[in-house]
Parts: C-alpha cells; structure tokens; sequence
C-alpha cells in the first residue's frame, strides 16, 4: 500500500475519485440488503459492479473491467432477474411512489455519466505516468503465489517470475495466473454455476396436481337442459 501511494505521488484528485467509488459501492452494498424486493437488489447489484469497473479503468485493468461488464453484469445478474421471475417473486407494487422513482431515475441519469467522465480523465491523464512508473506491475498483488516452486520460473525461458511480470502486460498475467495456477477454482466455479442453474430450473418446474379429464358416456347422457343455460335475447 506505501509504494501504492507513492507511485501516485499522493494525487488529490486520484484519491478523492477513488473515495468517492468506495463510497458509492459500500452505499449500493447496503441498499442490496435494506431493500425489499429482489429486483432492487439486483439492480442495486449491477450497480456496485459498474462501479467496479470504473476503479478498474482508473488502475488500468481493462481485463477486469470487461469481465465486471461481460459476465457479472451481462450474465449472472441477468441470470438473477430469469431467477427472479421464473420464482414468481412478490414484488409489491405501491413499494415506491412516482415521485421517488422519478428523483431515483434522474439521480442514476446524472451520477452514472459524471462517474464515467472522470473516469476517462483520470485514464488519459494518468496513463503516461503510470505507465512510465510501471505501475501494472503493482496492480495484481499474487505474492502468495511465489511461493509455490511451479511459478518460480516461466515454463519456457526459465527466467525469474517477476522479470516474467516486467515483459508481459496485465491480460497475460491473468490468463497465465488463471490458466495455468488457479484453474482448479475455474471448474469448481462452473460446476456452482451449473448447479445453481439446474437448482432454478427445477425450483420452477411446478407440476399441475389438477387433471382434467373427459367420459365419453357422461357426455353422452348429459340433458341439454341442465347442461345449457338459456340466453336472453336482446
């Protein structure tokens, strides 16, 4: 964290903006748990995974900022709402006024766009100097990893790992990291996923208990004047 803050020189307006993310996420987190309807949850949900992928943006981890967009937001709570009305959810229906919607609508309309301008300033300002202090290098934090003697040399040229971390750039790191050190998560990650699929579908999988069912003789025998209720003419 000390060679953080001084690879950024202690920039104000860097810190401040990160400040002010941290906020916003810790905000949402708790509007998850106090609302009452899953579909606000959900909501509030994407909304803490969009600003994940501006503090991304800002530390340059585009990688990390594509899979907060692609697969959390694009997938998994998309995945949710299917769960949520596949459930049948009560969601009831006078829990916000208009008005409240209205100033929550134009509230999310302006804090969303600010957050990206800034975003795209402190990326274009502040890729120069982080790139010349090589501050992806400082991103991704894995020294745990070191310890492990299978990572300690690259696989091919067998030279030292943190001169491997200097030459490749930080989608490499990942896909290196992920493939080929931590792959094991990756598949226990998806089998979760499968399960928690096939645990929704089988959650609304409701068979109807109420058969209909015809007699040929009962309709056969049927009087007309008990089974056909005249109508009034007009």
């Amino acid at each position: 964290m000390v060679d953080l803050l001084n690879v950024l020189n202690y920039n104000l307006f860097f810190l401040v903006t990160i400040f002010i993310l941290g906020l916003f996420i810790i905000i949402t987190g708790l509007l998850i748990i106090l609302v009452e309807t899953p579909v606000h949850s959900v909501m509030g949900l994407m909304f803490i995974f969009l600003f994940l992928t501006e503090l991304a943006l800002i530390f340059q981890l585009e990688f990390i900022a594509f899979i907060f967009v692609i697969v959390y937001i694009g997938a998994v709570c998309i995945f949710m709402l299917f769960h949520v009305k596949l459930l049948y959810t009560f969601v009831p229906t006078h829990y916000f006024s208009d008005k409240e919607d209205n100033i929550a609508s134009l509230v999310a309309c302006f804090i969303i766009p600010i957050i990206q301008i800034i975003t795209l300033i402190l990326y274009k300002s502040e890729y120069e100097s982080l790139k010349e202090l090589k501050l992806y290098s400082y991103s991704i934090y894995f020294a745990p990893i070191f310890k492990f003697q299978k990572v300690n040399y690259n696989f091919y040229n067998f030279y030292s790992f943190y001169e491997f971390f200097e030459t490749i750039t930080t989608t490499q790191i990942l896909g290196y990291l992920l493939y080929n050190v931590y792959y094991i998560y990756l598949i226990i990650g998806s089998l979760l996923l499968f399960v928690a699929m096939v645990g929704t579908i089988r959650l609304a999988i409701q068979e109807n208990t109420v058969k209909l069912k015809q007699s040929l003789r009962d309709q056969i025998f049927l009087e007309i004047s008990t089974s056909l209720r005249k109508r009034e003419s007009f």
